[in-house]
C-alpha cells in the first residue's frame, strides 16, 4: 500500500466521498480544495458549472454588434428593490446547490447582505470593504485581503438552495465595480449552506499556512526527485528529460546560470522553448520564462501555483499525471548557450478514464486596439478543466492598455457565462495599478513603467475556481487600450487540464518571441 501524509490521505478520503451519492459539499470540503493540486487532474466529482456574476456593461448583447466593447463596467446590477424602506441592489441571484469561491471589487462600499435558501434575514450583513478586506472572521488573509488596489475574497460559501448577494446604503451605487465567481453543482448535489460559525481557526490556520507556504501542500509521502546536473542547453544541443513508468510529476523546478550579461535575460527566457510530452500527446509548450510567469526578466514572487525563488530558481506546482511516460524539452533558439539544472519529483498518481494531461499554451498579439477586438487565448475541445493564465503585455505607450474585459463561453454557450469589467479585474487588482503584489492566486510580479508603458507581467491561477468544459471552451480577453494608435503586444501562456487525445496545440509565433523597445521620445 502507498504511504501517505496524514493530511494527503484525508483528502484522498474526501475525493473518494465525493464519488458517492453520500457524499456532502461542505465550507469544510471546499476549504480543503484550496491547497489541494491533485484533484485538478481529474473530472470533478460531483458536477459543477462555474460561472461569473458582475457589474459589466449591460448593452453588450450579442458578438460582433456595436456595443459589444462597451465600457460602462460599473453600476450594473441583476435587479434592486425595497427592503424595509432601504434600497438593495442584486449583485447575484444565484440557484443552488452552488458555492460562491471569489468575490472582487476596485471599490467596495456600502453594506453587503448575504441571504440563503430563500430565507428573509440575511445570515451575513457587513460593510463590504470589511469583508473583502479580511476583517470579518472567519474571511481572514490570505483570503481576503487588497492588492494593487483590488479587494478579494478567496473563501467559499457554499448553499443548499439558493443566495441573493446585495449592497445598499453605498454612497454612490452607480460607481461599483464588482465580480462573483460561482459553481452550480448538478441537481441533488448534496450542499451544506454556509454555517459561518463553524468554521474553526485551527482550521484555517492550517490551510493558511499552506497557502503561504506551498511545500508544505498535501503531496504522497514517497516522492522520488530526478535531478540533472546544470547542462549545456545550445542551439544544436537540447536539454531532455523522460520519465518512465506511471505516475505523475507533483513539482518542476530548475534554474539558469552562465548566459552572460544581465542585460540578455529576456532574450534567453524567449528563446529557450520548453517542450511537456505525456505518453506520446504534446500537451507543453510555451517560452521558458512565459511558462514560469517571468516574462521580460526573472522576477521572483511567491503564489501557490509558481514561484520564482530570490535565486533565480523557477517552480511549477501544477500536478501532471500520464500512464507511462512523460518527456520534457527545452530548445534553445539563439546562438548564446544557457546552463540548465533540473529537479522534478514525481509520485504515484491512478491514471484512469476521469484523468486529465496538464496543458500549456503560449499565444501572442501584436498590432492596435482599434478597431476593437476579442483575443482569444484558448479555443479547447473535448472535456477539460481550465486553470489559470499569465500575461505578458509590452506597452509602447503611457497609456492604459488593460480596458478589456474578459469573455468565457463554455460548452458552445451563445452569451459567456463570466463576462468581466476590466484586465486587471480579471488579474485581482484595479484601477491600472503599477504596484507589485504576490498573492496565492494571483500576482503582479513586474510592472515596468514609466506609468503603464513597457513591460507588465499579471498573472491569476483558478485553484479553488476552475472552469469545467465537457465539450469546448473559448476563452478570450478585449484588446482595449487608451491609445488608439501604437500596437501593444499581448502574449498569453494559458494552463488547462484536458483529457487525453484534445486538439494539437498552436505552433509557437517565433516572430513575436523578441520582447520590442519603447519608441524613441516616449
Amino acid at each position: 500500500m502507498v504511504q501517505m501524509t496524514r493530511r494527503y490521505l484525508f483528502i484522498a478520503v474526501l475525493a473518494s466521498l465525493a464519488c458517492s451519492s453520500m457524499a456532502q459539499v461542505t465550507v469544510h470540503s471546499l476549504l480543503q480544495e484550496m491547497t489541494d493540486m491533485t484533484r485538478l487532474t481529474r473530472r470533478p466529482s460531483p458536477a459543477y458549472t462555474e460561472a461569473q456574476s458582475s457589474s459589466y456593461d449591460r448593452k453588450s448583447l450579442t458578438p460582433g454588434n456595436a456595443d459589444w466593447f462597451a465600457n460602462d463596467d460599473h453600476g450594473q446590477y441583476v435587479r434592486s428593490y425595497v427592503r424595509y424602506g432601504r434600497t438593495e441592489y442584486v449583485l447575484a441571484d444565484l440557484k443552488g446547490p452552488g458555492a460562491v469561491v471569489r468575490f472582487w471589487s476596485a471599490n467596495p462600499d456600502g453594506l453587503v447582505r448575504l441571504y440563503f435558501d430563500g430565507e428573509e434575514t440575511p445570515r451575513l450583513e457587513t460593510p463590504l470593504h470589511m469583508l473583502l478586506d479580511g476583517e470579518i472572521p472567519p474571511f481572514r488573509d490570505p483570503m481576503a485581503y487588497a492588492a494593487g488596489e483590488g479587494h478579494d475574497l478567496y473563501f467559499p460559501i457554499p448553499y443548499s438552495k439558493s443566495l441573493i448577494i446585495t449592497v445598499s446604503n453605498a454612497k454612490n451605487p452607480g460607481d461599483l465595480y464588482y465580480h462573483v465567481g460561482y459553481r452550480t453543482y448538478a441537481p441533488g448535489t448534496k450542499v451544506e449552506t454556509f454555517p459561518r460559525l463553524s468554521v474553526k481557526s485551527a482550521e484555517l490556520d492550517e490551510i493558511s499556512k499552506e497557502l503561504l507556504n506551498p511545500e508544505l501542500r498535501p503531496l504522497p509521502s514517497n516522492l522520488k526527485t530526478f535531478s540533472r546536473p546544470a547542462t549545456t542547453v545550445s542551439k544544436d544541443k537540447p536539454l531532455d528529460v523522460e520519465l518512465k513508468g506511471g505516475g505523475a510529476v507533483y513539482e518542476f523546478s530548475l534554474k539558469l546560470s552562465n548566459f552572460g550579461d544581465v542585460s540578455n535575460t529576456p532574450a534567453v527566457l524567449r528563446n529557450l522553448i520548453f517542450e511537456g510530452t505525456f505518453d506520446g500527446e504534446k500537451c507543453i509548450e510555451a517560452p521558458l520564462g512565459d511558462f514560469f510567469g517571468t516574462a521580460a526578466g526573472i522576477f521572483p514572487y511567491e503564489a501557490f501555483p509558481f514561484s520564482i525563488e530570490d535565486d533565480g530558481a523557477m517552480i511549477c506546482r501544477f500536478v501532471m499525471p500520464y500512464r507511462r511516460y512523460a518527456s520534457f524539452m527545452i530548445k534553445n533558439l539563439a546562438d548564446t548557450s544557457v546552463d540548465v539544472a533540473v529537479q522534478i519529483k514525481t509520485g504515484p498518481y491512478r491514471f484512469d478514464d476521469r484523468s486529465y494531461y496538464f496543458h500549456a499554451q503560449w499565444t501572442a498579439e501584436r498590432k492596435p486596439t482599434r478597431p476593437f477586438r476579442d483575443i482569444n487565448l484558448l479555443s479547447a475541445q473535448g472535456e477539460g478543466l481550465w486553470v489559470g493564465d499569465t500575461l505578458h503585455v509590452f506597452n509602447p505607450s503611457k497609456d492604459w492598455w488593460g480596458e478589456g474585459d474578459e469573455k468565457i463561453f463554455v460548452d458552445n454557450e451563445s452569451f459567456p457565462s463570466t463576462f468581466g469589467t476590466g484586465s486587471e479585474d480579471f488579474y485581482g487588482y484595479a484601477w491600472g495599478s503599477t504596484k507589485l503584489f504576490s498573492r496565492p492566486y494571483h500576482a503582479q510580479s513586474h510592472a515596468e513603467g514609466p506609468v503603464n508603458a513597457g513591460n507588465t507581467v499579471v498573472h491569476r491561477w483558478n485553484v479553488i475556481d476552475p472552469i469545467p468544459f465537457t465539450k469546448a471552451m473559448s476563452f478570450n480577453i478585449e484588446a482595449w487600450s487608451w491609445n488608439k494608435d501604437l500596437a501593444p503586444t499581448f502574449a498569453h501562456t494559458s494552463y488547462w487540464y484536458s483529457r487525453p487525445g484534445g486538439q494539437p496545440l498552436h505552433a509557437i509565433a517565433t516572430d513575436l518571441l523578441a520582447i520590442p523597445t519603447m519608441p524613441a521620445g516616449s
